[in-house]
């Protein structure tokens, strides 16, 4: 058998190559130059207020696998805008997880995508046996959705803490642990803190809304009566409670971003532990501080004398008692 060769065949090949290359290079900046195109168009929309349309574009940029990135996190808050102002709140969650799906691993997606789950509104209907946001038909049943709102936007954000590790952005990584640490205790008082939300599944919708934080019943206390503080575990894997991943995520931040240590002291302080432990906390139960007028002799010892108190001691009510 003889095997033919045509060289003018292998000079087409080399040729369409040397034809193609070049487009075949410029997709990514065409493409990034189209999207680009696109969100300043989507931007303009908006300012003129014509939302739908504005939607509509941003929609179709969310869900492309060629935007991405910060730009896209700040175009998927736009469109929750859009959505408000045009009043379809029923529109929000599929955008959402169309969005999501698109973007598996693209972290900072993932946390607009939380963002916005934290600031939906948390009630709906059960419509056709689905639940549809916002109001709805006269006589559908109504169905809260705080609880697994919150699972969902916690869901979102671990997977987003899987892939920061190696972006060299580290203030912004910073930043997505503490949006994870203010999930965690939004709308928590202290002792819920002591729960572990359960992260490997959604809750299901609730036919009653979580009234508040309910009466307070004093800072948590252990077996032996100690009050929790809650101590910082080796991962977040490890932690037994929520308080337990908040002490862990805030340990996280300051090893992440250094400039932020400071801050990490202050929340710690401020939203944790002044709350719980500090001597306003007396007022609830009953208590009035003692004046300085009242003070004399032996009686500075007194457990409501508050102004003898050090920097470092307090008067708090727990629950077992002052």
């Amino acid at each position: 058998m003889q095997i033919l060769s045509f060289p003018w065949l292998r000079r087409s090949r080399a040729a369409v190559f040397c034809l193609l290359s070049p487009l075949v290079l410029a997709a990514p900046g065409w493409t990034m130059a189209a999207v680009e195109e696109d969100r300043q168009r989507a931007a303009q929309l908006f300012e003129d207020g014509n939302f739908q349309e504005a939607y509509d574009l941003y929609r179709s940029l969310l869900t492309g696998p060629e935007h991405g990135g910060a730009a896209a996190e700040q175009d998927l808050q736009r469109a929750w805008e859009c959505v408000q102002r045009l009043w379809n709140l029923g529109a929000i969650d599929a955008l959402l997880e169309e969005t999501i799906a698109a973007h598996p691993d693209d972290w900072r997606v993932l946390r607009g995508a939380a963002q916005v789950y934290r600031q939906l509104p948390d009630y709906g209907m059960e419509i056709e046996g689905s639940f549809r946001r916002g109001c709805g038909e006269s006589g559908s049943r109504v169905l809260y959705s705080e609880a697994r709102d919150r699972v969902r936007a916690l869901q979102l954000l671990d997977r987003a803490r899987g892939l920061v590790a190696d972006d060299p952005d580290r203030a912004d990584a910073a930043a997505l642990l503490q949006r994870m640490v203010e999930t965690l205790q939004e709308n928590r008082p202290y002792w819920r803190l002591q729960e572990k939300t359960d992260l490997s599944e959604l809750p299901e919708y609730a036919l009653q809304p979580e009234y508040g934080w309910g009466d307070d019943p004093g800072a948590p206390v252990d077996a032996s009566g100690e009050p929790v503080f809650f101590a910082v575990p080796e991962s977040w894997e490890s932690a037994e409670s929520d308080g337990a991943r908040m002490r862990w995520l805030l340990l996280e931040i300051s090893e992440t971003h250094a400039p932020l240590a400071g801050w990490v002291e202050f929340y710690i302080a401020s939203n944790l532990f002044q709350p719980v432990f500090g001597v306003q906390t007396l007022a609830t139960y009953g208590y009035r501080p003692r004046d300085p007028s009242e003070d004399a002799g032996e009686d500075r010892s007194a457990i409501l004398a508050l102004h003898t108190l050090e920097e470092n001691e307090t008067v708090c009510r727990l629950a077992t008692g002052v």
